[in-house]
C-alpha cells in the first residue's frame, strides 16, 4: 500500500512540475527514455546525483559541520548572559566565553576571560581566577556587569567587562542589617542598555525588594575601602512559605518570580507587596525564569521540564495594566515523555 501511495505522489509531482503526466505521449516525446528517471524511487540508482556548488553566502553542510566549535572540556555551562549589542556570554564557573551575536543566533569567538577580584587574599597561581559569580546582569550599555557570588550572598560586585576587573563591591542592607540575595534582576528588561541605571530588584527565599545603588562611596573605590551600601527602597519581607528562587522582568517592569515549590507569581511594576497572579506548580522547583519584552510569554525551567506560559493583561484595555492574567499554559515534559515512551 505504501508503494502505491508513493507512486501516486510521484506521478502528481511529475505532472505539477512538467505540465503533463508521466504516461502521456507528450512525456515520451519531450523526455524520451529519461521520463521514468524523474521522481521514481525505483530508478534512483540509475542516475548519479548532481554536484551542487555552495553559494558564496551559504557554505555547504559539510563545511558548517567542520567549522562548528567543539565542546569544551572541563567546567560545564552554568548560565548564559544575553546581550542585545555585539556580544553574549556563556558562564563556566569563574570564566566567561565570549559569543558573537549574529542573525541566526550566536557564534563562539574563541575568547574566554575571568574577572580579577577587587580584594585578594593569598596570591593565586598564574591564570587561576579567584572570583566566581552565581548571577550576572549586564549594565551601563552592556559595558559592565553586576554580579552575585555564592561566597558572599549579601554583596553585589560591579565589574568592568573591557578591563575584566571587579571595580567595586556593595553591601545589601536594610536598617543597617545585611540582607542576603539569591537572585537579582533589572527593574525593566531594557535597563542593561541604559547608562546610569541605578536601581535593581532582588530576592531571597522570603523577600522581594527593590535596591538603589546611588551611594557616593561606590563611584570610586579602592581595595580596603568600606563597602558602599545598596539601599532598600521598597518591597516586602514575607512571613514564610514563598520559597522564591528566581526572577525576571518585562519591558514594562512587570516581575515574574519562580519558587522552589514550583509556583510562578506575577507582580506588577507598581507594587512588589502582593502577587497579582499565581499559577500552581507541577511538583518541581523552578530553577530559572524569563519573560518576553512585551510580557506576553513566560518561560520557566525545572530540572525535568520546561513550562511555556501565555500571559495576557487584564480587562481595562491598557497595555501596562497592573494585573496580568495567565490565559493558557503549555508544558514540555521532556523526561516524563521519555519515560512513557520507554515503558
Amino acid at each position: 500500500m505504501l508503494r502505491h501511495m508513493l507512486r501516486f505522489m510521484q506521478d502528481d509531482v511529475f505532472q505539477n512540475t512538467y505540465g503533463f503526466s508521466r504516461d502521456s505521449s507528450k512525456a515520451a516525446k519531450e523526455l524520451g527514455d529519461f521520463k521514468n528517471m524523474f521522481f521514481n524511487a525505483e530508478a534512483g540508482e540509475a542516475a548519479a546525483p548532481m554536484e551542487v556548488d555552495a553559494s558564496p553566502d551559504r557554505p555547504a553542510i559539510g563545511e558548517l559541520r567542520e567549522k562548528s566549535t567543539p565542546a569544551k572540556a572541563g567546567t560545564p555551562i552554568e548560565g548564559m548572559v544575553i546581550g542585545a549589542n555585539r556580544n553574549s556570554y556563556l558562564r563556566r564557573g569563574a570564566a566567561f566565553d565570549v559569543m558573537k551575536n549574529v542573525e541566526a543566533g550566536v557564534e563562539d569567538t574563541g575568547i574566554t576571560f575571568s574577572f580579577t577580584p577587587l580584594k585578594r587574599g593569598a596570591p593565586a597561581s598564574p591564570g587561576t581566577p579567584t572570583f566566581t559569580p552565581s548571577k550576572v546582569l549586564l549594565a551601563n550599555g552592556e559595558r559592565t556587569m553586576n554580579m552575585l557570588s555564592p561566597g558572599a550572598s549579601s554583596k553585589l560586585f560591579h565589574a568592568d567587562v573591557e578591563y575584566q576587573k571587579v571595580v567595586s563591591e556593595w553591601t545589601f542592607q536594610k536598617d543597617e542589617v545585611d540582607i542576603p540575595q539569591a537572585d537579582i534582576a533589572h527593574d525593566h528588561k531594557a535597563s542593561q542598555l541604559e547608562d546610569g541605571a541605578n536601581t535593581l530588584l532582588g530576592l531571597d527565599a522570603n523577600r522581594l525588594c527593590k535596591w538603589d545603588l546611588r551611594d557616593p562611596r561606590g563611584v570610586v573605590q579602592e581595595a580596603g575601602d568600606a563597602s558602599p551600601i545598596v539601599q532598600w527602597t521598597g518591597g516586602k519581607d514575607f512571613a514564610r512559605g514563598t520559597n522564591f528562587s528566581c526572577m525576571a522582568t518585562s519591558g514594562a517592569g512587570h516581575v515574574v518570580v519562580g519558587s522552589k515549590d514550583g509556583k510562578i507569581r506575577l507582580y506588577s511594576s507598581k507594587t512588589l507587596t502582593q502577587a497579582k497572579t499565581s499559577i500552581p506548580g507541577l511538583g518541581k522547583a523552578i530553577t530559572a525564569v524569563d519573560v518576553t519584552y512585551d510580557g506576553q510569554w513566560v518561560l520557566a525551567t525545572t530540572d525535568d521540564y520546561l513550562m511555556v506560559i501565555k500571559s495576557t493583561f487584564g480587562d481595562d484595555g491598557e497595555q501596562d495594566l497592573v494585573g496580568p492574567v495567565f490565559a493558557a499554559a503549555h508544558t514540555v515534559q521532556r523526561l516524563l515523555s521519555q519515560q512513557r515512551s520507554s515503558m
